[in-house]
């Protein structure tokens, strides 16, 4: 039988509360709550002048629960790093996230006074209160989603975001019918696995944000055991794909166990430069 992620998880998690506690709360404790903030500077070729120092920040897979102090943390630091730009790529909450914590949350990134654009991911669409509830969510606190849509935002930035392709509709070419040029094109999506192969046709993008992966929850000796359907071959970081420069992050939050290991939980930065 193929080793799933779920049972890797868990037999990972039982064989370090049994062979110590360091592991264990290295496992438990420490690393599921210690965010990394990771700083990116993306070149662009002729990069129109008004765009150089445009920054966004992801912010994917929270998998909210409840409203705690890496949250908070995740809020100061994109207030330290004061993006243009608010990106969420998908999977912000959990099947069983309840209403007033999506809220709380959505309210303080709403607070932050920055533009936020959202895309879906797997576990959006299978919540248990539905997609069209997270989308109410998201208008009442003025977060734009986009589902296989684009849009021209007034700096001449233009944001592809699909619908999530592991367990939603997503749809590249979709998404891109009649894009425009703008003076910076970003593709938003879920699951990485959907730009290989990429649909033939399809334009290429300054930079590509996605996340899902989680860089694997867990990663012993740089290697990423598992990964959730979808992913592709992706793990986390810097990729060249048919698609341009993709970034694809290890995510706030956790799925299936409480657990990481050698991958801590990230909060990506981006700002772009002239090459």
């Amino acid at each position: 039988m193929p080793l799933t992620r779920r049972t890797f998880l868990k037999q990972l998690g039982t064989l370090a509360l049994a062979t110590g506690t360091v592991g264990a709360a290295d496992l438990l404790c420490v690393e599921p709550g210690w965010l990394e903030v990771t700083g990116h500077r993306v070149r662009v070729p002729n990069l129109a002048r008004h765009l150089h120092g445009y920054r966004v920040v992801q912010v994917s897979d929270v998998h909210m629960a409840r409203f705690g102090e890496l949250h908070e943390a995740m809020l100061q630091a994109i207030d330290r790093f004061d993006p243009n730009l608010i990106a969420l790529t998908g999977d912000i909450i959990e099947r069983d996230s309840n209403l007033e914590d999506f809220d709380t949350l959505c309210d303080h990134l709403m607070r932050t006074g920055r533009r936020v654009v959202a895309t879906l991911g797997n576990w959006e669409h299978r919540a248990k209160f539905g997609v069209e509830a997270i989308a109410q969510m998201y208008r009442r606190h003025r977060i734009e989603l986009y589902v296989n849509e684009h849009l021209t935002l007034p700096e001449g930035v233009v944001l592809a975001c699909t619908d999530d392709s592991s367990f939603g509709q997503g749809d590249i070419l979709k998404t891109c019918r009649n894009l425009p040029d703008g003076a910076l094109r970003l593709l938003l999506t879920h699951a990485p696995g959907i730009l290989e192969p990429y649909p033939l046709g399809a334009p290429r993008f300054d930079l590509t944000l996605a996340g899902h992966t989680h860089g694997g929850q867990v990663r012993m000796f740089g290697i990423a055991p598992v990964r959730p359907p979808g992913s592709g071959r992706f793990v986390s970081g810097t990729y060249q794909t048919e698609a341009g420069l993709t970034y694809v992050s290890r995510g706030i939050g956790l799925s299936t166990l409480p657990i990481r290991l050698g991958c801590r939980p990230e909060l990506a930065c981006f700002e772009f430069v002239e090459a």
